[in-house]
């Protein structure tokens, strides 16, 4: 079965401001946030409970996935059995607090 994925607002203003950094900032490889990010959001498409559950009362029942080549953060919570919706991104794991 294929879960959908949804996204809050937090989340889709900070994905697109991230985006829009990392094409102005990164010309070497500019489109790989956006390339991280379609393969963290097609591998919760597949296997929703895939991240490890997060660490803060903010997100309760929520889990974590790290964007494996940019270092970032995507939280995310299972809504049904059918729909996954992203909270928040954050910034690369070395420089954040984990959620």
């Amino acid at each position: 079965m294929t879960i959908a994925v949804c996204f809050a607002r937090t989340a889709e203003r900070d994905i697109l401001n991230e985006s829009i950094w990392w094409r102005t900032n990164r010309p070497a490889n500019p489109e790989l946030f956006d390339e991280d990010l379609a393969r963290a959001v097609a591998l919760l498409r597949t296997f929703p409970d895939a991240g490890e559950r997060a660490r803060t009362r903010r997100y309760k029942r929520a889990r974590v996935i790290v964007l494996t080549e940019t270092g970032h953060l995507l939280v995310y919570r299972r809504e049904t059995k059918a729909r996954v919706r992203v909270l928040a991104l954050f910034g690369s794991k070395k420089t954040e607090t984990r959620p």
